[in-house]
């Protein structure tokens, strides 16, 4: 996995790329450790080259969501592949996340 972070005013976008998967997850939850969330704020996770998400992957989601709730800030899921959304539907968590299209980079 690999992990590119941008900043723009208050919005910390994470664009994703890999596997969300074992060694994925740590990646994603290590750079969403060491993002700058604030409250008022956004945390997007780009999901663009993303076409696998495993268990440990949706827990990293739901860790994140938390995180993102206890200091106020938004988080987003933009650009889920086809196979990502479905199992996030399939697990009863597509209405637990807002999900967002962003334009090509």
């Amino acid at each position: 996995m690999t992990i590119r972070q941008s900043l723009c005013g208050t919005r910390c976008v994470l664009e994703l790329s890999g596997r969300f998967d074992g060694p994925g997850a740590q990646c994603v939850q290590e750079a969403v450790d060491h993002a700058t969330l604030t409250d008022g704020g956004e945390l997007v996770l780009d999901f663009r080259e993303v076409s696998f998400i495993s268990s440990l992957g949706l827990r990293v989601l739901l860790l994140t969501r938390k995180r993102c709730d206890k200091v106020g800030a938004q988080l987003s899921l933009a650009n889920l592949q086809p196979y990502c959304l479905e199992v996030l539907r399939v697990c009863g968590l597509e209405r637990s996340f807002q999900i967002v299209a962003f334009p090509d980079p």
